[in-house]
């Protein structure tokens, strides 16, 4: 944890896991419509096969883990409702400075990061160095919970391929 990086790449790179291995570019506008409904702009996505079959369920089913139980992110198991399953990633950088959880769901991938962006400062919450579990862990629970309400369940993809793992 000592190289920072953008949430939006953050975002990007678990997306490619939840769509079993496709990439695709990210995008903050998807359509746009004048008030008549005509549509001025639609988003083309772009996708783009960049992992071998198998690879992507063998890591969301590792990720899926991280939140069963008392792993590192029993928070967001803890706080999870959602008709959805769930897959993520803590993160802690040197000296507490970044503070993050990635996650996601077959519909959405949400990366959130706590930190002092103008410096490598620790991060302090309610007196103390801050944590996953107390930080970005409820942020992200909190607002995939929203999102998700009322959207229908979703299977992880499944290519029924499993990798050829090396030994050690």
């Amino acid at each position: 944890g000592s190289i920072g990086v953008p949430p939006i790449q953050m975002a990007e790179g678990f997306s490619t896991l939840a769509t079993g291995g496709y990439h695709r570019d990210p995008c903050c506008i998807t359509r746009i419509e004048d008030r008549n409904g005509n549509v001025i702009y639609e988003h083309k996505d772009n996708p783009e096969k960049v992992l071998e079959d198998g690879i992507a369920e063998a890591a969301t089913s590792i990720l899926q883990g991280v939140i069963a139980g008392n792993a590192t992110g029993y928070e967001v198991g803890a706080r999870w409702y959602a008709n959805a399953p769930i897959a993520g990633k803590t993160g802690t950088s040197d000296e507490a400075t970044d503070l993050w959880f990635v996650g996601y769901t077959p519909q959405y991938t949400t990366a959130v990061w706590c930190g002092v962006l103008e410096s490598r400062e620790t991060v302090y919450y309610q007196g103390y160095n801050g944590t996953t579990a107390a930080l970005p862990q409820p942020i992200f629970s909190n607002f995939m919970n929203a999102i998700l309400e009322g959207v229908e369940w979703q299977d992880f993809p499944n290519c029924g391929v499993t990798p050829t793992y090396l030994p050690n």
